[in-house]
């Protein structure tokens, strides 16, 4: 039988998600050359022509305040603004056009969302709540304590994933979870101190393993009234390790900058020959290696992994590598190797994302998910080199099928070949909310960059943008000492201009400063919906599956505090 086109799928087969999923595609196809440039050339490459002409005039004419609102408000924009004037209003129709189609492909606005009192019936505001929540009776005080051990942001995030993870694990009479990229143990540990289930956290970081140990340690030494056992292989010198051994997660400085294992704030500028972006969290492709020998630093006796015979529960950090493959049954002892099981991950990473939700299909153990992805930009891509595939090939099935690759996951993506590209990646990583939170423009670093290029380009004859300068920019006081350092750096000799020359550059490319902001902000906007075509791809995937009895996506975080806000939760 001839294979359907897209058009017949679409028309006889699709489901109303898959439909927004197309749809939300088709939106940010028609803006792929503004997802697709890198800024090292807004200058020498007259990239402001990719915005479209009708709007350029509009976005210019924004006032400071207004630019910076952009990403996330209407309010810039809107026509019944009393303190705007009518005739202004009517000068901005074409932007408010373009904002309007820009805030309806966005995951708030496509009914596509699931509240979680829908889901288990639970409301964060209320977790406190004894009827939710198997606490201790001194939580307050244990509950304070354990959060001092973490950052504000890192607290929400735990606090609420944790609750929620309880909540379904409550309803579901499941009892073990599976920690997907542990880290140091911050949502397990909440998992075993706040709500009793038993938690093995898998990390393919020694580090990290070894960090969670000593975290757990401490706690048990500060928190009041606890009987937990240090588990086995945390010596009392491990503690004096923290410091040397400490998480291998970047953390971050500045209000707009991200930390632990999700993106830096990044705008999708970055060199064209630099790396597309090294994380220090927990990504995994293919299993290597099981590190479960446990061992005491003194004895060298080997432990169990479930090595409470009180049946309190526990917290265990294992160093392991883990995949699509890997049956997670393994990883617990005889005792826990058929219990039924909820799969977890704080912020997986790239690809790790994906393969927490294959993980969870191919693990009969394995009755839930609850997965929040981040880390967009180091996604691999089925269809990242359109040259080399067949393009004759309309069937998934016959497209490397042995091959997983982060996205796309769904069956409507991949019959339409669909990509997304390095720079929208990226940009799906930045913090819009957090951006007009702020309020202010960081684009002074971009600027240079651009303005480095000119020279570049007419005076030491390097018309490409293979060079890089990395993050210079923060560390100088003006473009003169930037451009000299980052000639240095990049093997130029750097005294064949004077001062004078290099800040004649920069002063007259000033005017290009406001439309950098402008382009820099509407990217931005896009950015939302460049990962809602992220997030939902994964959810219509589990949809699409027969085991799949229920699949949901749900925003968890404040996305101000946490940026990647967005959980996946299914049941099979």
């Amino acid at each position: 039988m001839a294979s359907q086109t897209a058009t017949d799928i679409t028309e006889t087969r699709l489901t109303d998600t898959e439909l927004k999923l197309l749809r939300l595609a088709k939106f940010l196809h028609f803006y792929d050359a503004i997802l697709s440039v890198n800024l090292v050339g807004f200058i020498t490459e007259n990239v402001w022509k990719y915005v479209p002409f009708p709007i350029q005039a509009e976005l210019l004419s924004l006032s400071y305040n207004d630019l910076c609102l952009l990403p996330v408000s209407l309010s810039a924009i809107r026509q019944d603004d009393e303190n705007q004037p009518s005739e202004s209003a009517g000068q901005l129709s074409n932007l408010r056009g373009f904002m309007q189609d820009v805030y309806h492909n966005r995951l708030e606005n496509m009914q596509v969302l699931t509240a979680l009192e829908d889901i288990c019936g639970f409301k964060h505001e209320n977790s406190k709540s004894s009827s939710q929540s198997n606490m201790h009776e001194t939580e307050p005080t244990v509950m304070k304590k354990m959060n001092s051990f973490m950052s504000e942001k890192k607290s929400h995030e735990v606090d609420t994933m944790s609750d929620v993870i309880a909540a379904i694990a409550k309803g579901a009479n499941i009892q073990q979870v599976v920690d997907i990229g542990s880290g140091k143990g911050y949502l397990g540990q909440h998992l075993t101190q706040k709500h009793s289930l038993n938690v093995l956290g898998i990390d393919s970081s020694d580090t990290n393993s070894h960090g969670a140990k000593v975290r757990g340690q401490k706690m048990r030494k500060q928190l009041p009234n606890q009987n937990r056992k240090v588990p086995d292989g945390c010596s009392e010198k491990a503690s004096s390790l923290d410091n040397e051994h400490g998480s291998s997660v970047k953390e971050f400085k500045g209000n707009s900058q991200l930390k632990d294992c999700e993106c830096s704030q990044d705008t999708g500028i970055r060199d064209s020959d630099e790396p597309k972006g090294t994380c220090q969290c927990t990504i995994v492709n293919r299993i290597s290696s099981v590190k479960l020998e446990d061992k005491d630093e003194k004895t060298g006796r080997q432990n169990d992994l479930c090595a409470r015979t009180d049946g309190a529960p526990i917290y265990k950090p294992v160093t392991a590598f883990v995949d699509t493959y890997t049956d997670v049954s393994e990883l617990l002892c005889d005792s826990n190797a058929q219990r039924e099981m909820l799969l977890s991950g704080l912020h997986t990473c790239g690809d790790l994302s994906s393969s927490v939700l294959r993980l969870f299909l191919s693990n009969p153990t394995v009755r839930v998910v609850c997965n929040v992805p981040c880390c967009y930009h180091l996604l691999t891509e089925e269809f990242d080199e359109l040259k080399q595939v067949d393009q004759a090939t309309t069937s998934c099935e016959e497209i490397k099928p042995e091959v997983h690759y982060g996205f796309p996951m769904s069956s409507c993506l991949r019959l339409q070949k669909t990509r997304i590209g390095g720079v929208a990646k990226m940009i799906a990583c930045m913090a819009a909310e957090r951006l007009a939170h702020e309020k202010k423009l960081s684009t002074e670093k971009l600027f240079y960059r651009a303005v480095l290029q000119v020279i570049l380009k007419e005076h030491y004859s390097i018309p490409t943008r293979q060079q890089r300068t990395g993050k210079l920019a923060s560390k100088c006081a003006n473009f003169v000492n930037y451009t000299r350092k980052a000639l240095k750096k990049m093997g130029y000799e750097e005294d064949k201009l004077s001062d004078e020359v290099i800040q004649q550059y920069h002063d007259t490319y000033k005017p290009e400063m406001k439309k950098l902001e402008a382009f820099h902000q509407l990217r931005a906007a896009l950015a939302p919906s460049i990962e809602a075509l992220i997030v939902l791809d994964k959810l219509v995937y589990l949809q699409e599956q027969e085991s799949v009895k229920q699949a949901y996506l749900v925003r968890l975080f404040n996305p101000i505090t946490s940026p990647r806000c967005y959980a996946v939760i299914a049941a099979k």
